[in-house]
């Protein structure tokens, strides 16, 4: 029963239901966007009488009640953590060895998450730096030496002190710049 109608959904979609979330779930997913999963497989769910991501919802409920059910998404994680946390972990695991990825190709291994929370996520948490258009920088990736931070520190409060402000073309990068030749100059 959805919406007031009665809808017949086969045990086959059922099970393949259960068999997609399965096979993300244990190929990393922690957090999987119901409007997402039902985009990515609306034609089989549809064509099985499952005719939207509510209806999803409903199903992927009572499959699996051991996950953190919410509004919009679901998570594997038996703890209340909060959906921006979720994605930056996301976004982390997939991320790669490259200190620098495009957002759309982010979006791309991360399917069941809405590429426009992935591009929030990008741009509101301090561990991510844009770096050109649609590139980020994972911040935990860059090379920076203690001695580097701290150049970077006393030159910005010697001149934020002597001129009430630091010049960003004289910040002592050029190390820094040397080891890490995918970041964009400043």
């Amino acid at each position: 029963l959805f919406d007031g109608k009665v809808y017949i959904v086969g045990q086959e979609i059922v099970n393949r239901i259960r068999e997609e979330v399965d096979r993300a779930v244990l190929s990393g997913s922690k957090i999987i966007f119901y409007e997402s999963f039902y985009e990515l497989h609306n034609e089989w769910l549809f064509a099985g009488s499952v005719i939207s991501d509510v209806m999803l919802k409903g199903l992927v409920v009572k499959l699996f009640p051991q996950y953190n059910h919410k509004q919009s998404y679901f998570s594997v994680s038996p703890d209340n953590i909060s959906e921006f946390l979720q994605i930056k972990s996301e976004l982390i695991r997939v991320w790669g060895s490259n200190s620098v990825q495009n957002s759309d190709c982010l979006s791309s291994n991360l399917p069941y998450i809405p590429s426009a929370k992935i591009k929030y996520v990008l741009a509101r948490s301090s561990e991510f730096i844009r770096n050109a258009a649609n590139e980020y920088i994972q911040l935990s990736k860059v090379g920076l030496t203690e001695e580097e931070c701290s150049a970077i520190t006393d030159y910005v409060v010697t001149s934020c002190c002597t001129n009430g402000y630091a010049s960003l073309s004289n910040l002592p990068v050029d190390e820094i710049a040397l080891r890490n030749t995918e970041l964009t100059s400043m």
